[in-house]
């Protein structure tokens, strides 16, 4: 049980310090950052809130530097009611 929850925690902690380089990269305008963060909007991870409007922002910021699963992931959400 100890275990369990102090692999919850950790995986916890990566996931935030992850978000915080994520962002950071996407200052410099990096695709796969806004990839990334979209993905944590969508699914919400790394304390926030699922956000289908936000994610949708990212895969576009993502979409305009030409990145293909940014596309991919915004027709997605098209199809099926999402944003």
């Amino acid at each position: 049980d100890k275990g369990y929850t102090s692999l919850v925690s950790d995986r916890s902690i990566r996931m935030l310090r992850a978000r915080h380089y994520y962002e950071a990269a996407a200052k410099q305008q990096s695709a796969h950052a806004f990839i990334r963060l979209g993905d944590y909007h969508f699914y919400g991870l790394a304390g926030l809130l699922v956000d289908y409007e936000k994610a949708n922002s990212y895969y576009k910021y993502a979409a305009d530097l030409h990145h293909g699963q940014a596309c991919f992931n915004i027709g997605h959400m098209y199809q099926f009611g999402l944003g």
